[in-house]
């Protein structure tokens, strides 16, 4: 390989296979090694930066959702109940097949028999759910359901029936279609902060851990065969203090997770947060898997150097 001036002036570097620019030989060399160090980077921890980015995803799909029953609401509560009269609030149906009566202001639902058409304003309640709460982007894949299934595990069973079924949509219906969104969105929100919370746990135990990792792999990669006794002795003490900071770091881990809440979604009932948020990961517990992980590693490299101490007495 020879260096040679091109007709463009700058200097090159010639081989066999041809003349490089030596700028740009430098530039693709930087590049590379940027890229090394990225891909670096992007190994160290083994499950905490998968966890993140599924933070980063159901945080996103529980702001959608939060933000969908809210408008939701906002239409549901615009849309007109059923003129009618006859019915008393909270009325039992016992008004049925009397001329003039109709739904009263406490009255669920009227579904079935009576021979009424559809009413549109019920149709307009189930047209505006489909086009908030059905229509956030991730609904197929995460739920796939019909309306009335959703309507169902969101609100109960007897509100889906309603509102499939209803022939008037009256007062009673609309408040508790109102106060059940009002409600699923506050399960959302509920989750998008726990989710925040989360978020920085693991940015915190990330932090720890890069650290203990960075140092036990520069002292595991050192050999012991030149070492004094004080140094081997420096050595298993700095492991111990990165022992120390990895059963610290578990200790807190699983505290949080025992005083921890249960995340209500949706009324088929509370599951922890961890379990609900890490179900497509190999580890539910990332930061509990993570901290292990190291612990073992430490330890193993705690034993390598109390085998060179024993050499040493």
């Amino acid at each position: 390989m020879i260096s040679t001036e091109s007709a463009m002036g700058a200097e090159a570097i010639c081989s066999p296979a041809g003349c490089f620019s030596a700028a740009l030989l430098t530039q693709a060399l930087m590049w590379i090694g940027l890229a090394a160090l990225t891909v670096f980077a992007l190994a160290t921890l083994a499950f905490i930066p998968d966890a993140r980015a599924v933070l980063r995803d159901e945080r996103e799909r529980a702001s959608d959702e939060r933000d969908a029953f809210a408008r939701f609401v906002r239409r549901v509560a615009d849309v007109d109940v059923t003129a009618g009269q006859g019915y008393a609030a909270g009325g039992n149906g016992a008004n049925q097949g009397v001329p003039g009566s109709g739904p009263g202001p406490g009255t669920l639902a009227l579904a079935g028999g009576g021979g009424r058409p559809p009413d549109d304003h019920v149709a307009e309640a189930r047209r505006a759910y489909r086009e908030t709460v059905m229509s956030v982007p991730h609904y197929e894949e995460e739920y796939g359901e019909s309306l009335a299934e959703n309507v169902s595990a969101e609100f109960g069973e007897s509100v889906a029936i309603a509102l499939e079924g209803a022939e008037a949509f009256t007062p009673g219906l609309r408040r508790t279609l109102v106060d059940g969104a009002e409600t699923a969105r506050d399960r959302r929100n509920s989750l998008v902060r726990a989710i925040e919370k989360e978020e920085a746990t693991l940015r915190e135990a990330a932090k720890s851990l890069s650290d203990v990792e960075s140092d036990v792999e520069s002292i595991e990669g050192g050999s012991t065969l030149s070492l004094s006794f004080e140094q081997l002795m420096d050595r298993w003490g700095h492991l111990y203090d990165l022992e120390q900071e990895c059963e610290a770091v578990l200790e807190e881990r699983q505290e949080t997770i025992r005083s921890g809440y249960g995340v209500p979604l949706r009324l088929d009932g509370p599951i922890s947060l961890q379990e609900y948020l890490y179900d497509s990961l190999p580890v539910t517990h990332p930061v509990l898997a993570e901290t292990t992980r190291l612990l073992d590693l430490v330890r193993g490299v705690q034993d390598s150097t109390s085998v060179a101490l024993s050499r040493r007495v």
